[in-house]
């Protein structure tokens, strides 16, 4: 019999900060030339799902909350409780669609089954087909995921198997009652809590690391909240509904204005983001000069020990990027200077540090109370209310896929658009993810402060362009359009 695999203290965070408004699934809305055979995938995917058992698993929470929860066999897994047909009511169009992808980002995922779902959808007009795939965050991270998409689609065009298998039996934990699940997780869910923390503390390799650069990290978090702010209109509450914009920019061209003016291509699309960022809020009226945009962005930590590993691996930078600079250059050069530095300092390392050891000492009861309370409406309207800085304006991520054509179901993937959910006081977060040629950006916005997100899909577009041309690189010739799709609203 398996022992039991419990969640990390990260992932537990995530299932307890859902609440009627905050649905933490992160998803994936991928356009097809064609429409998917919905039989054959099916039984093509039990060919799949056999080389990951945890698709299989459901999460199971220790009574009371006194532990952590626990990874356990489904044992009334039903495949076509995950995978589900949808055709679209004529004439298909991409308004039809986008309703039904915000009306499932909005909604939670049933927890009392494996936390994941997937939407075949053909009806679309001209022939095309789409599917949405959709797993809740506790399971993975943005860089994790790769794994998954990597089982569920082809890198050649291949027919689906229209003969399914016989799933195999997973060895897992049998019955247990309320009592031997409370000592189960105060000794083994206990001990992986410790082993967490240590691992991250301990300063054993590749962990290690100079009480100088130690210092230094904490004197750029100081800097980063002393800072003088500004707030958006989208720094709000939340109303539990999202919808999205898409923006595609030309990897050769990122390359080519990071090459030239130096930095990364993630800091150059977080200077096209800031340039929009000034956009909007001069169309606020806000004041911009000698002031600051707050972001979290995510950052991959997995070694070679976790590299492929289930969960999240990832910490929070806070990143400062200055506001009111004209001239895009140097607002990517004072962007390069400051993620350099973070760089430098290990700031990721500092964060996961302090996360860990915060999320260690809280005792596993009051780890609901936390993440309940971070999500809350009544705690982040005080915040808003009463700080004067906020601990971030919005969140932003960017996960680096091999540059391929893929397929599913037998048919090519066209476009690749990452689908995240909005928070409380950030009704705006962008995630990117390289697809073929393109960097695939995603707006995901809060539709009762940004009522229409082709405006600020269009404000990207132009500050991107802005940048490009001050850059001196020619449109790239065959490059993946820039576009600010139709935006994604169910409201």
């Amino acid at each position: 019999m398996a022992a039991p695999e419990y969640l990390s203290t990260t992932d537990t965070m995530l299932i307890y900060m859902e609440n009627k408004k905050v649905s933490l699934g992160v998803a994936a809305i991928i356009h097809l030339d064609g429409p998917v055979p919905f039989d054959d995938y099916v039984s093509d995917f039990t060919h799949r799902l056999e080389l990951m058992p945890r698709m299989r698993q459901k999460v199971v929470k220790t009574p009371y909350g006194l532990g952590l929860p626990r990874w356990e066999h489904d044992d009334s897994f039903d495949l076509r409780n995950h995978i589900t047909k949808v055709t679209l009511p004529s004439p298909g169009t991409e308004d039809q669609l986008h309703a039904f992808v915000s009306d499932k980002m909005s909604s939670h995922i049933d927890m009392d089954r494996p936390p994941w779902e997937i939407y075949v959808i053909d009806g679309l007009a001209d022939e095309r087909g789409a599917a949405l795939m959709k797993v809740h965050h506790c399971m993975t991270d943005g860089q994790g995921a790769e794994k998954i998409y990597a089982t569920i689609m082809d890198f050649e065009k291949t027919a689906p198997r229209t003969e399914p298998i016989e799933l195999s039996k997973i060895d897992h934990l049998g019955k247990s009652g309320g009592v031997r699940r409370v000592v189960d997780a105060l000794t083994t869910g206990t001990a992986k809590r410790f082993s967490e923390t240590r691992r991250m503390l301990t300063g054993t390799p590749p962990n290690a690391r100079p009480e100088e650069e130690r210092q230094q990290s904490k004197a750029l978090l100081k800097t980063y909240s002393k800072a003088q702010g500004i707030r958006f209109g989208f720094n709000a509450n939340v109303s539990g509904r999202t919808h999205y914009g898409f923006v595609n920019l030309a990897l050769e061209e990122l390359r080519a204005i990071r090459s030239t003016h130096g930095g990364t291509v993630n800091d150059v699309f977080l200077t096209a983001v800031t340039g929009m960022l000034d956009r909007v809020a001069r169309e606020e009226g806000s004041e911009v000069a000698e002031r600051f945009c707050r972001f979290h962005l995510a950052a991959n930590i997995r070694d070679e020990e976790n590299k492929d590993a289930w969960g999240n691996h990832a910490t929070l930078i806070p990143t400062l990027v200055p506001m009111g600079i004209a001239d895009p250059l140097e607002r990517l050069r004072k962007i390069t200077e400051y993620t350099q530095h973070a760089k430098d300092v290990n700031l990721a390392q500092t964060m996961q540090e302090t996360l860990t050891l915060q999320s260690f000492l809280l005792p596993a009861p009051l780890l609901r109370l936390l993440g309940a309370s971070i999500t809350s409406e009544v705690f982040n309207g005080l915040l808003m209310r009463f700080k004067k800085n906020l601990p971030r304006n919005l969140y932003a991520t960017n996960v680096r896929w091999p540059e391929i054509t893929a397929f599913l179901g037998g048919r090519q993937i066209e476009n690749f658009r990452p689908l995240v959910p909005v928070a409380p006081a950030t009704g705006l977060i962008f995630a990117a993810i390289t697809y073929g040629p393109a960097l695939q950006v995603t707006l995901a916005g809060d539709p009762s402060c940004i009522p229409d997100m082709k405006v600020y899909a269009g404000y990207l577009q132009e500050a991107y362009e802005e940048l490009r041309d001050a850059a001196g690189v020619d449109t790239e010739e065959g490059a993946p359009a820039l576009v600010a799709n139709a935006e994604l609203s169910g409201v």
